[in-house]
Order: C-alpha cells, then structure tokens, then sequence
C-alpha cells in the first residue's frame, strides 16, 4: 500500500495482538473490520486504528432471500 494508507491493529476482546493491517487511504478509519470470520470494532477512545474484537450477529431476512433468489 501507499503511504496514505490506514494502519490499522486487530487485537482480541482482551488486547491480545492478533494481526496489524493497511487499510486503503480512507477520509476517515471504518467503524468495523472484518478479517476472515472475525469482526473487530474501532476504540473510539484510542488514537491510531486500534480495533477489539467484538461479538457480531448476522440478520438473514429469508423473505428477502427468497425474493432475490426467484428474480435470478
């Protein structure tokens, strides 16, 4: 990446360091990250794309997927 692009530390709920990224050069550092199957939500309070782990849910609207599905 270039020398614009974010830094950015994953740590678990805890503050265990799991991994250190570069993010495209964004206005502003994204308020969620996703890293394979695990979600990390940016600390507000901390200065320099400090991300923690968090607990995550993912809504599926069958409905809505039924819908999509059949217009295929």
């Amino acid at each position: 990446m270039t020398n614009d692009s974010l830094k950015v530390t994953l740590k678990t709920a805890t503050g265990h360091l799991v991994h250190e990224a570069e993010l495209p050069p964004f206005k502003e550092y994204p308020q969620v990250v996703i890293w394979g199957d695990r979600v990390f939500q940016l600390n507000p309070k901390e200065v320099g794309g400090k991300y923690y782990e968090c607990f995550f849910y993912i809504v599926v609207d069958r409905n809505q997927w039924i819908k999509e599905f059949k217009t295929q």
